[in-house]
């Protein structure tokens, strides 16, 4: 089990999160929302240990994690197979890989250097690499931005498929990209 406890989190004068706490079991799926400004990717940030709490404690969190960050993050130089071979820690066959591009509709790109595809594309590929990277805890950032509506639910599908039986910590700000991936939604309005 992930227990937040107190979690507390300013920059300068400005209070972001405020005594968060929340526990959450194995294996379970949870959504964060609120407006811009209340500290839902610093909290995701905090989780993953990318930032530190002023106060409070965070317990649980696996080792194993994976993260998609709002921005790709992709090594845009280097091949789609290249981008998911490097973030996992267990070799890949490259016939699974392919299989993960066809079921986001990146079929035929393996070899595609990732600065070639549209920003649709790569954040289809940032998912895939998360998917993949043999974790125990998997965060998403805004996974589904910049997706069209018919694309962002296939891809929906998808991170719903590969994330079953891990734990899942999820920013968003569409209700309807949360209540289609969980029924365990968190509101923080820390103002």
């Amino acid at each position: 089990m992930i227990k937040f406890n107190n979690i507390r989190k300013s920059f300068g004068d400005r209070l972001v999160i405020k005594n968060f706490s929340l526990d959450i079991k194995d294996g379970e799926f949870i959504a964060i929302m609120g407006p811009s400004g209340s500290g839902k990717t610093t909290l995701l940030r905090i989780a993953a240990g990318l930032e530190n709490a002023d106060s409070g404690e965070i317990s649980g969190i696996p080792e194993r994690k994976a993260f998609v960050f709002q921005e790709d993050r992709l090594a845009e130089d280097y091949s789609v197979e290249s981008n998911m071979k490097m973030a996992s820690r267990k070799k890949i066959p490259e016939a699974e890989i392919e299989t993960h591009l066809e079921e986001l509709g990146l079929a035929g790109e393996i070899k595609t250097k990732v600065r070639k595809l549209s920003g649709g594309m790569k954040r289809r590929v940032a998912i895939a690499r998360a998917i993949l990277a043999d974790a125990d805890i998997i965060f998403l950032d805004e996974p589904f931005k910049g997706l069209d509506n018919e694309l962002k639910k296939n891809v929906m599908d998808y991170v719903k498929k590969y994330s079953a039986g891990k734990t899942v910590l999820m920013v968003t700000h569409d209700r309807t990209e949360a209540d289609y991936m969980t029924k365990h939604i968190i509101s923080l309005s820390f103002y």
